[in-house]
């Protein structure tokens, strides 16, 4: 009994420390997100009203909400994890209170027999045996009911041990999660007052041709990091290919069998977070001119080269600009899983989801963000809202397969 209550203790011991060490990691990690948000804020704070009515001035507020939004994303993420901690703690809780239920009862009745019954009369127990490997299977009897009595008493004794831990880190759990709560709704109210301050700035420069040349300058620059950053997602799924190849090449039949089993078994979870995803069937090949909208709007720049009225410049766009309403509603066109979440000068939050097939989309100038990387996504799954610019509320979309950009107008219904 010493020895099995010594293991459960080392057993939770090592769980409680892995744990935090978990914590610990995502602590620093998010310490690290709101030390770039301070010092954002930081060179903000340090400008003159002058210096602040510029597009550079926009970009500095364009990231730190662009990092808040990541802070709360990952904030919400850790919440829906202690939720689910909580879940099965309490599942476990529930499952071991039947057993000292059980145990108990039967222990209960045991040493009801031991004193009142068998023990009282153990000697005419055996004295009115009718032969003698009768009496000595009655003493078999009598030791193997000792013994389950024996390993009742201790499984209770262990049980309300392991109920008391799971009663404290159950306890735990739940302060985890309301602090998580906590910080979210802080980070929330500070994003609201960043894109207020944001709103307000840009209401003071829009119209200002010098500011509206400089964000183009970045838009076509930022062009080209959209260029590399699909090639990087193109090299890092084949190099995923490979080493999934190579493990499956190495698995035993019974293993192959298991890993196709979980990868067909559906995610309830993000089928449960996201909202109205309606499925789409066949390859996205099928769908070319049948495709959703990412946002409702009118195209102000078409794929390939554009001339901007106001400042009379030349860019080459490897996609679409959509004018829509503030904070529209921006959607995922297809199935598929999103791939980054990035930042990038001139097109703020973009996001890349890759669909299969090597095809890709990206939507940029997003201001908040629903999903992370990593996330399942459905056709019609909200994936953020448009973010404003100089130039009003956009959406950039581009269509790519492979490292070839696509008129995204080919690919979408026409309205």
């Amino acid at each position: 009994m010493v020895r099995l209550f010594f293991f459960c203790f080392i057993f939770l011991v090592n769980a409680e420390y892995a744990q935090k060490q978990k914590a610990e990691a995502k602590q620093n990690e998010l310490n690290q997100v709101r030390k770039e948000i301070i010092q954002i804020e930081s060179q903000i704070s340090t400008m003159g009203s002058k210096e602040k009515k510029t597009f550079s001035t926009i970009e500095k507020y364009n990231k730190q909400i662009h990092l808040i939004n990541r802070l709360i994303s990952d904030l919400q993420a850790d919440a829906e994890e202690q939720e689910a901690q909580i879940s099965d703690l309490q599942s476990e809780s529930d499952a071991l209170q039947t057993e000292l239920f059980t145990l108990k009862k039967n222990y209960a009745a045991y040493i009801t027999a031991v004193y009142q019954r068998l023990y009282q009369n153990k000697l005419l127990y055996f004295l009115t045996a009718n032969s003698i490997s009768q009496a000595l299977l009655r003493q078999y009897y009598l030791k193997t009911f000792s013994e389950h009595g024996k390993t009742d008493a201790e499984r209770i004794l262990t049980t309300q041990i392991e109920l008391r831990k799971l009663s404290e880190q159950l306890t735990r759990e739940k302060n985890i999660k309301q602090a998580i709560i906590i910080q979210k709704s802080s980070e929330e109210t500070t994003l609201g007052k960043r894109a207020r301050e944001q709103q307000s700035l840009l209401a003071k420069i829009k119209g200002d041709k010098t500011q509206l040349q400089k964000e183009l300058d970045e838009k076509k620059r930022a062009e080209q990091r959209i260029r590399d950053l699909v090639n990087k997602l193109i090299a890092r799924d084949k190099e995923r290919k490979r080493q999934k190849d190579l493990a499956e090449k190495n698995m035993t039949a019974k293993e192959k069998k298991a890993s196709i089993a979980a990868e067909n078994a559906p995610n309830t979870k993000e089928i449960t977070k996201r909202k109205s995803p309606q499925p789409v069937s066949g390859p996205i090949t099928s769908q070319r001119g049948q495709m959703g909208w990412p946002a409702n709007g009118l195209i102000i720049r078409h794929y390939g080269e554009s001339k901007n009225a106001a400042t009379k410049t030349v860019t080459l766009n490897n996609g679409i600009d959509i004018k829509t309403s503030a904070n529209a509603p921006v959607k995922s066109i297809y199935s598929g899983e999103v791939s980054a979440v990035e930042w990038l000068p001139g097109y703020r939050t973009i996001i890349i989801i890759s669909h299969g097939n090597e095809f890709r989309t990206v939507y940029g100038n997003l201001g908040n963000v629903n999903v992370r990387e990593g996330d399942r996504v459905e056709a019609g799954t909200i994936i953020g809202s448009a973010g404003a610019g100089i130039e009003g509320s956009l959406l950039h979309f581009e269509v790519w397969n492979d490292r070839r950009s696509q008129n995204p107008e080919v690919w979408l219904a026409r309205k």
